[in-house]
């Protein structure tokens, strides 16, 4: 498989191309974290990032996060962030108990060849990220399963830690096959 990176006019474009010798299920992804308050800023800087997704519909987990089949409305729950919301409101009320956050996906609406999954902004540094896809989900994770401690070391000695960062994976749906 290939991916190209391009870089145009402030967009980054990810283009994901696979081939085999049989007839194969595939499912590329992308799993880059970002912090738009910058690597450093840890989960209190993930936490004043606003959040708009653009769908109305979710891939509800069990509580081992396998998906159960189902395609829930994101209306009246903690899932619904289909208007700006606060992420360090909602993350509290996540379910996963020690793990809690967002590790789901979500179905994208639109009937474009691509759409719009979503915006995310922080209002500290004025950095805004929108999200498009042609795949038919995306996985928003918010680093639920990253340590707490401070064996995580990243880049200029910064410590990466739950909640510190968070990935948009449009993809197929986990688990469809």
């Amino acid at each position: 498989y290939s991916v190209r990176y391009s870089l145009s006019e402030g967009c980054v474009q990810l283009d994901f191309q696979a081939m085999t010798t049989a007839a194969s299920p595939i499912n590329l992804a992308n799993h880059v974290y970002f912090n738009l308050a910058g690597h450093k800023a840890g989960s209190e800087g993930l936490y004043d990032h606003v959040m708009r997704m653009c769908c109305d519909e979710f891939t509800p987990v069990s509580d081992k996060l396998i998906p159960t089949g189902e395609i829930a409305s994101v209306g009246n729950s903690v899932f619904d962030l289909r208007f700006p919301t606060r992420l360090g409101d909602v993350l509290p009320q996540c379910p996963g108990g020690d793990n809690n956050g967002f590790d789901h996906n979500f179905v994208v609406s639109g009937a474009r060849d691509v759409n719009l999954v979503c915006r995310v902004f922080n209002p500290s540094t004025g950095i805004w990220l929108e999200c498009f896809t042609d795949q038919p989900g995306c996985q928003f994770y918010t680093g639920n399963f990253i340590p707490t401690d401070d064996s995580l070391k990243g880049k200029e000695g910064a410590i990466y830690r739950k909640h510190g960062g968070f990935c948009l994976e449009t993809q197929k749906f986990p688990n469809s096959v």
